[in-house]
């Protein structure tokens, strides 16, 4: 019976040993606290960077851990970063100090910032990310360069913007004209407009009046403000414009036909018989060729030095360049008038061709596109029965010729 109370004494001095070791031990680990760096509030301006520390006692099986508490993100773990974000770096220092570094920090950045230390016992930091955005004048990035577009395609100027407020982009045209701007995508009708706004400017079914300088102004009323200047060059195949597309003389007469070219680039010219250069025509002594050159024109002559009857038909003046080809046309007749002297009855609003025959009788013809073709000549001497009769066989006789070729368009 002793002996049995001696054995639970002893086991009983045993367990509260153990207890008491246990507690003691539990303690002596529960004593260090882990630091952290106090830091409720740091204040970055947008584009800066920003490095928030933890401090904390370096324990066995310690790890650290960097959180977004605003959206629950776990940005890194150790020297690991989490987030897919080449901004975000983890470095340590002296040992038990922890930094996340941000670099280029934007206005999405600001929020609250954990650190989390974990040991025994575990604490945590949270720190306040401030990102304030300061006033900037505006700049501009990234804009088109001159360029030069075929006639009848498409053209996107670009003036990209930064600063702060966010910069307002209007086109205008130096040249002080109209940009012309789609207002149909579908009809592709076009609308003009003196100015333009949005950092991307889209011209369509591009024209040779679209050509010239244009600005891209940015404005956030902070000075100064920023501009670019881009000069747009439209290029084309020659366009032919003849002022007298029938001409009517007499045989023996000098004539000469003209057209006017209007090109983008350098251009090559010459009279021919046929639109293409299969019956060009070679200056001589029946032919002689002018050309006056301006910027972006060429007005070309064709003189016939003594007109022949075999010389009668259609001529071509003929203009190529790079981007094609074109061919103006101009018919010339011959007309032998009466050798009783006649005088003009009336004129036309566009053109009066006269010519004189030897005896100097005149004949007036009126080619106007609106009124169709009028012989305006008639006899000057009236009291003569027969003389009028043959004058006005020949008016007849003409009036046909005219109606029979028709009116010839000046744009080809």
């Amino acid at each position: 019976m002793e002996h049995s109370e001696l054995l639970i004494s002893h086991y009983q001095r045993l367990i509260w040993t153990t207890v008491t070791l246990i507690v003691l031990v539990g303690c002596t680990y529960s004593l260090p606290k882990n630091t952290l760096l106090d830091i409720n509030k740091l204040t970055v301006p947008v584009g800066g960077d920003a490095t928030l520390s933890c401090a904390a006692t370096k324990h066995v099986n310690e790890w650290v851990r960097w959180d977004r508490v605003d959206t629950g993100d776990i940005l890194a773990m150790e020297k690991h970063v989490i987030v897919s974000d080449p901004r975000i770096s983890i470095s340590l220092w002296d040992n038990h100090t922890w930094t996340l570094s941000i670099i280029d920090i934007q206005k999405e950045d600001e929020g609250i910032y954990r650190c989390a230390a974990h040991a025994r016992p575990s604490s945590m930091q949270d720190t306040y990310l401030e990102v304030v955005e300061v006033p900037k004048a505006p700049s501009i990035v990234m804009s088109s360069m001159n360029t030069s577009v075929q006639e009848g395609s498409t053209l996107i100027l670009v003036c990209r913007v930064d600063g702060h407020p966010k910069p307002v982009v209007t086109w205008t045209r130096v040249d002080q004209k109209a940009i012309n701007l789609i207002s149909n995508a579908i009809s592709m009708e076009k609308r003009k407009e003196m100015s333009y706004v949005g950092e991307v400017l889209k011209l369509t079914e591009i024209s040779k009046e679209d050509a010239g300088p244009y600005r891209c102004l940015a404005n956030n009323s902070i000075s100064p403000e920023a501009t670019e200047i881009m000069h747009i060059e439209v290029t084309y195949k020659p366009k032919i414009k003849v002022y007298r597309p029938l001409i009517v003389v007499p045989l023996g007469s000098e004539v000469r036909l003209n057209c006017t070219v209007v090109t983008s680039s350098m251009t090559t010219t010459h009279w021919s018989r046929t639109p293409d250069a299969s019956g060009m025509i070679m200056v001589g002594e029946e032919y002689a060729v002018r050309e006056q050159h301006y910027q972006n024109a060429i007005n070309m002559t064709l003189i016939i030095r003594e007109f022949q009857r075999q010389q009668s038909g259609v001529y071509f003046c003929v203009a190529r360049n790079t981007h094609g080809s074109n061919a103006g046309k101009v018919e010339v007749y011959n007309f032998q008038p009466e050798t009783e002297a006649l005088q003009t009855t009336g004129s036309g609003s566009n053109s009066i061709y006269r010519v004189t025959d030897p005896e100097k009788n005149l004949i007036a013809v009126d080619i106007n596109p609106k009124r169709g073709h009028k012989n305006l000549a008639e006899s000057a001497n009236k009291n003569k029965h027969q003389q009028k009769k043959n004058m006005r066989s020949s008016y007849f006789n003409l009036l046909s010729f005219l109606r029979f070729y028709g009116l010839l368009m000046s744009y080809y």
